[in-house]
């Protein structure tokens, strides 16, 4: 029964959890926006206490490895790459999109349809993927600049559009279309594809990891 410490930094929100085999121990979120350096070591915290295990009883750590926030990105593979370090944990990198969808079918009933994660990139840009109603990826992850014109050869069935990059799209699309903007992620989302990850052996290089940003980061002072 693997122990798993869960950690989302992607987005503009927080999710830390604790699971043991399949079932969520404990879980913490904060959802006010980009508030990862100040709080997620204090979730860690709770979630530990209120789980009941040390962390010399974890399995591996598990993160969101993007794409996402460069900034959330980063710092929960240093902090996650820490507790691996002081600890036996391996390191699992989850594809963000991918628990995005595992999350979304969770919560939603359809049965037909594309699912389309949208995670904010500034301005009118979105880290996004399509994939089908199993789950399957159609388009891999891109960073796309939406305009009036993107995904609409899927318009002949419904498009779930959802993630903090939702809202921005919603007044462009024209099709066939649900929209959830206030979408997010949870531990519980994260654990099956964990769970598979760890049965087959999927883990990252602690030393050597660096989270899968999809683009270079970019800041005025670089120029």
């Amino acid at each position: 029964m693997p122990a798993f410490l869960l950690i989302d930094t992607a987005t503009s929100a927080c999710h830390v959890g604790v699971s043991l085999d399949q079932e969520i121990l404990a879980e913490k979120s904060q959802v006010e926006a980009y508030k990862h350096a100040e709080i997620l070591t204090a979730l860690i915290a709770d979630c530990m206490q209120l789980s009941g295990l040390s962390f010399s009883q974890l399995d591996a750590v598990v993160i969101t490895g993007g794409p996402g926030s460069y900034t959330g990105l980063r710092i929960g593979a240093s902090v996650a790459k820490g507790i691996c370090f002081g600890s036996s944990a391996k390191l699992i990198a989850l594809n963000t999109l991918e628990v995005m969808v595992s999350g979304y079918k969770q919560a939603q009933q359809f049965e037909e349809g594309y699912l389309v994660p949208l995670i904010d990139a500034r301005r009118m840009e979105v880290f996004c993927a399509v994939y089908d109603a199993d789950g399957h990826v159609l388009e891999n992850p891109a960073a796309l600049i939406l305009n009036e014109q993107s995904f609409e050869k899927y318009n002949a069935l419904p498009v779930h559009f959802f993630g903090d990059g939702a809202e921005k799209f919603k007044s462009m699309y024209r099709g066939n279309s649900k929209f959830d903007s206030s979408f997010y992620l949870s531990p519980s989302a994260m654990l099956p594809l964990a769970l598979d990850a760890f049965s087959v052996g999927k883990f990252e290089s602690v030393a050597y990891y660096r989270p899968d940003y999809h683009k270079e980061f970019y800041s005025p002072m670089s120029k």
